[in-house]
């Protein structure tokens, strides 16, 4: 099916191989079973199957984007990756300083919408 895509079903420690075990009975693909969780491949309506038929399972998760470690050591095999994929490629680059500015620019901001809620009253009863 091309509309599937991975998933992950956390639980708890122990519990793996028999989350593994009630995903297959359910339908799902590709299981590997991890530390404290079991991925898994599912279209949208398994997502929703599992969630409502899985016992051991806490929560699925459906992953949203995917990150990789660069280093000096597969830097070129990287950008021949993405070069295939993608086409062109765009680094953002933070050092320790700039990471701690946009921290605290962010908690800034939520200060400012925390206050700006308590000063404009809301439409809702």
């Amino acid at each position: 099916m091309e509309n599937n895509f991975k998933m992950v079903a956390k639980t708890l420690f122990g519990f793996e191989e028999l989350l593994a075990k009630e995903l297959k009975q359910l339908g799902g693909q590709a299981v590997t079973i991890g530390v404290r969780h079991v991925s898994f491949l599912g279209d949208k309506g398994f997502m929703y199957k599992a969630n409502l038929g899985l016992r051991t399972a806490i929560k699925i998760l459906k992953p949203i984007a995917n990150f990789k470690v660069i280093n000096e050591n597969n830097l070129e095999q990287f950008l021949a990756e993405m070069r295939s994929l993608e086409g062109e490629v765009v680094f953002i680059a933070l050092d320790v300083r700039d990471y701690e500015k946009l921290a605290l620019n962010t908690q800034d901001l939520v200060r400012y919408i925390k206050q700006q809620k308590e000063i404009v009253p809301s439409n809702h009863n």
